[in-house]
C-alpha cells in the first residue's frame, strides 16, 4: 500500500514538531515503495524538527529514520534541545539520546502490563556514568493517580511508583527522580537521573534494568501514611541503554592558591551530559575548601571586575562543620562551597548542573539537566576563579 504524503502531513499538523510513530514508518514505506520523494510541497507542511528529519532520509534512503532523528517532545524541551534539530540528530546519531520502544532488540522489554498499570519507556539519555530514563505510566480507570485539591498542596496527591534500577555488569548505580509532568489523570511521566557510583565504572558494560513497585500516593498531612495504590506487581523493563561515548578533556594542569590551600587541578573532561573534573594528589580536596563571601540583599554574591567572586577568607573544614561556621558569620556574609565546577559558553555561564552529582578526594563529577554544546565551551570556572580555555590543549575522544 501506498500513502498520499501531503493527505498523511494535513492529519498530523498536530504533532508539535515530532512526528507520529504512524507518521514515521508511513514515511519510511513511501520511501522504501520507490515513490522517491518527488513532492515538494512535502516540506512546506512539516514542523522544524520534521524538515530536519526529512533531510535525513534523504540521504540515508529512510534506513533507521525513527532511530536516528526521533526525541520524545517534552526531554526535548526540558534539555534545551527542541528547536535544535541539528543537535538533536547529533545526539542520536552518537549514542547519547535513544527511543527504546523505537530501537528495541528482540531481548528488549520497553513496556509492561499488570494490575491495570501499563508501564512504558520513553527516552533515554546517557554518556559513560550518567543516564536520564524518562517513562510513561498509564493508570486503569480503577486508580486515581492524581487527587483533588494538589494545586493548593502540590507536593502532595499525585501517584508515585518507586523505582530500582540495576545495569547488567554490576556496577553500583546512584539514583533520584519524580515526577516529570501530569499529562491527566491517569496518565503521568516520570523521570529519573542515574549515575555510577565510582568513576572507574560504566554504563556501558551490559543491559540496564528497571524495575517498579509500591505505587503510592502522599496524603495532605506530612504525618500521615501514604496511600498504597499498588504494589507487588511485574512491572520489570530491560533494555540495551544507548551510551554515548564522545568527549572532550581539557588538560589544564593548574594550581589554584586558596588562601593557605593548594587545589591542583588535573583534567576537565565534558561530555554534552555530565563533566568530571579530576584533581592532583599533591593538593587538598575541593570538597574541604569554602570561602566566606560578602552576600547582596538579593541573594547574589559579590564579584570583581573580572567576575571572580570576592572573597573575604578562606575555610578548611568539611559540610558537617560548615553549618556551624556559618551561624557565626556576620550579617551580609555567606560560606559558599567550591566543589561545583561552572562552564562557560561564549561568556555565559552555563547554569544547568542539574541531576545528580558526586565527588571524592581526587574528583568532581556533576551530571547536566540540559544538552551541552560542547563546540561553544569557552570557559571554565573553579572556586570561584576563572579559566579561559581557549589556550588550554584538549583532546576529544570517540
Amino acid at each position: 500500500m501506498k500513502y498520499d504524503i501531503e493527505e498523511l502531513l494535513e492529519e498530523n499538523m498536530n504533532i508539535q514538531g515530532t512526528p507520529s510513530r504512524e507518521l514515521n514508518e508511513r514515511i519510511l514505506y513511501h520511501d522504501r515503495g520507490g515513490n522517491g520523494m518527488q513532492n515538494k510541497k512535502f516540506v512546506k507542511y512539516m514542523p522544524k524538527v520534521a524538515v530536519a528529519a526529512f533531510a535525513a532520509i534523504v540521504v540515508t534512503g529512510g534506513i533507521g529514520y525513527a532511530a536516528v532523528n526521533l526525541w520524545d517532545r517534552s526531554v526535548a524541551e526540558d534539555f534545551g534541545v527542541a528547536e535544535d534539530p541539528e543537535m538533536m540528530r547529533e545526539m542520536n546519531e552518537k549514542g547519547f539520546a535513544q527511543q527504546p520502544q523505537d530501537t528495541r532488540a528482540q531481548s528488549d522489554q520497553v513496556s509492561a502490563t499488570d494490575k491495570g498499570i501499563t508501564v512504558t519507556l520513553k527516552q533515554t539519555l546517557a554518556d559513560e556514568h550518567s543516564a536520564y530514563v524518562c517513562y510513561e505510566v498509564k493508570y486503569g480507570d480503577q486508580y486515581k493517580a492524581v487527587a483533588q485539591g494538589r494545586e493548593k498542596h502540590p507536593d502532595y496527591g499525585i501517584a508515585m511508583p518507586w523505582a530500582e534500577f540495576q545495569i547488567d555488569s554490576g556496577n553500583s548505580l546512584n539514583y533520584c527522580g519524580g515526577v516529570k509532568e501530569v499529562i491527566d489523570d491517569h496518565t503521568i511521566l516520570y523521570e529519573d537521573f542515574i549515575t555510577t557510583s565510582k568513576m572507574e565504572d560504566t554504563l556501558n558494560e551490559g543491559k540496564m534494568k528497571m524495575s517498579l513497585s509500591n505505587f503510592t500516593m502522599d496524603r495532605e498531612k506530612a504525618d500521615s501514611k501514604p496511600i498504597v495504590m499498588a504494589k507487588d506487581g511485574n512491572w520489570n523493563l530491560s533494555w540495551d541503554l544507548s551510551v554515548g561515548s564522545e568527549k572532550r578533556v581539557y588538560h589544564l594542569d593548574q594550581t589554584l592558591s586558596l588562601g593557605k590551600n593548594r587545589v591542583v587541578l588535573k583534567d576537565l573532561t565534558i561530555s554534552p551530559l555530565s563533566y568530571t573534573l579530576t584533581l592532583g594528589s599533591e593538593g587538598v580536596s575541593l570538597n574541604n575548601v569554602f570561602a566566606v563571601v560578602k552576600e547582596h540583599s538579593d541573594g547574589d554574591i559579590a564579584l570583581d571586575k573580572n567576575g571572580d567572586m570576592k572573597v573575604i577568607r578562606y575555610v578548611r573544614t568539611n559540610e558537617e562543620k560548615a553549618d556551624r561556621v556559618m551561624e557565626k558569620l556576620p550579617k551580609g556574609q555567606t560560606l559558599c562551597s567550591l566543589d561545583t565546577v561552572a562552564l562557560c559558553l561564549d561568556g555565559k555561564v552555563f547554569d544547568c548542573m542539574g541531576g545528580m552529582g558526586n565527588g571524592g578526594r581526587d574528583y568532581v563529577y556533576r551530571q547536566f539537566d540540559k544538552v551541552l554544546n560542547l563546540e561553544k565551551v569557552t570557559g571554565t570556572r573553579v572556586a570561584g576563579k576563572y579559566i579561559d580555555l581557549k589556550s588550554v590543549p584538549y583532546d576529544t575522544v570517540k
